[in-house]
């Protein structure tokens, strides 16, 4: 009898070992990559506004700041008039369309972010990430009779199974780095 429950022992602990090496070793191996889901950031038109000293003039604390002034920026046929008093003013991941907005820059802080309003910026968009866009945006500011154009381009090409992405802006027709988009005043 001993030799019976040492064999079911040995048995169960056997089945323990194979079982999940068959669970693992029976699923399919298809090349069909169909089932791996890209998930691409969003493409925004990030626009810093700065004096000739290089103070950012969306920061309430600096002398002559753009705050209360009309900031309008022309899309497709439609105005996107900046909302000042906006309070959504958060780092939550918002995957939508929201117009033209004021976004807060953040400063580190001991181990934690904080919301620093001399890096705000503005932010217009969300477009999808996952296609590729050609967006040109015409901004207005009170007071000023110029206006800026900015375009930005977001290409998607897939080497293989592998997205690579590029970005390219322009501001008034030259050429400028997609995350430098820079005016000054």
């Amino acid at each position: 009898m001993k030799f019976s429950a040492d064999f079911k022992l040995t048995f169960l602990r056997a089945l323990t070992l194979l079982v999940p090496i068959f669970l693992l070793c029976s699923c399919g191996d298809d090349d069909d990559d169909d089932d791996i889901i890209w998930d691409m950031a969003p493409v925004n038109v990030v626009v810093n506004i700065q004096d000739a000293a290089g103070n950012n003039l969306l920061s309430p604390s600096v002398p002559g700041n753009l705050q209360g002034k009309k900031i309008v920026a022309e899309y497709q046929g439609e105005e996107y008039e900046l909302n000042w008093d906006a309070s959504d003013r958060t780092r939550y991941y918002m995957p939508f369309f929201s117009g033209l907005t004021l976004q807060s820059g953040y400063t580190l802080s001991g181990d934690h972010l904080v919301p620093d309003q001399n890096k705000n910026y503005l932010s217009f968009g969300e477009f999808d990430g996952a296609d590729n866009q050609d967006i040109s945006i015409s901004l207005h500011i009170e007071g000023y009779t110029d206006s800026w154009d900015i375009t930005v381009s977001h290409r998607i090409k897939w080497k293989g199974n592998t997205p690579h992405v590029t970005n390219t802006a322009t501001l008034n027709g030259k050429n400028i780095p997609y995350d430098k988009i820079i005016i000054t005043l």
